[in-house]
């Protein structure tokens, strides 16, 4: 069983499996991997428990984001190697004079050493890799992401990213709304709170998505 799996009880496992849930998608032939969000306001600039991560980027998910990016790297290289195209998002600041936001939490970036949007060095986008900027949760709302992966022919969604319980859970929804098959890997999703990612990472994969495994994910991509 899986660690996702167990938080939730017998009875509400038996109740999802009676009604069909949890389907698993098959592979697809063409994937991209998609990361969501992987950002200094998400990681923070090093590994610290999350209650003091958060004194520097109120968003931060402390050491559970950094658990999870030596994973992240390996799913990354194996993508690149295998020629699938990378997607990277991250958020748009220049919504944030409007109100909008991806949250109706009002956080404070401005006294902040390291741009709250950009990447750590150990898993920044490359020049030819495509980053989307965006003012909600989701990866497809108001993006193009949906008509770029379909001009590169892409039929399945490699996920990860932050935050699982948030813009992970969202980008999963409204992937499988337009069409495409969605598989988070488990080991590289991360969350501030560990219940929230189990509990998500168990939704997700009831409703909407096949949680995978890193094994799993760099098997698929090995095929390339």
């Amino acid at each position: 069983m899986r660690k996702w799996e167990r938080i939730i009880p017998a009875r509400d496992r038996e109740v999802y499996r009676l009604g069909g849930y949890g389907r698993r998608q098959a592979y697809g032939k063409r994937p991209a991997l998609l990361l969501v969000d992987i950002t200094h306001a998400f990681t923070g600039s090093r590994s610290m428990p999350v209650n003091e991560a958060v004194r520097e980027f109120p968003s931060s998910c402390g050491a559970w984001a950094w658990k999870t990016l030596p994973a992240v790297k390996r799913l990354l290289d194996r993508s690149r190697h295998s020629g699938v195209p990378v997607i990277y998002t991250t958020g748009d600041p220049s919504f944030a004079d409007t109100g909008v936001r991806t949250t109706k939490a009002i956080r404070d970036f401005s006294g902040c050493a390291l741009d709250p949007h950009g990447f750590l060095e150990l898993i920044a986008p490359r020049k030819d890799e495509l980053i989307l900027r965006k003012a909600m949760a989701s990866a497809f709302f108001g993006t193009p992401l949906a008509t770029y992966l379909r001009r590169r022919g892409v039929d399945s969604i490699i996920l990860g990213g932050a935050t699982t319980s948030g813009c992970v859970r969202a980008t999963a929804v409204d992937g499988h709304s337009h069409g495409f098959p969605v598989f988070p890997v488990e080991e590289c999703c991360f969350d501030r709170s560990r219940f929230s990612h189990l509990t998500n990472l168990f939704e997700i994969n009831t409703r909407y998505g096949t949680v995978i495994s890193l094994a799993q994910a760099l098997r698929w991509l090995a095929r390339y």
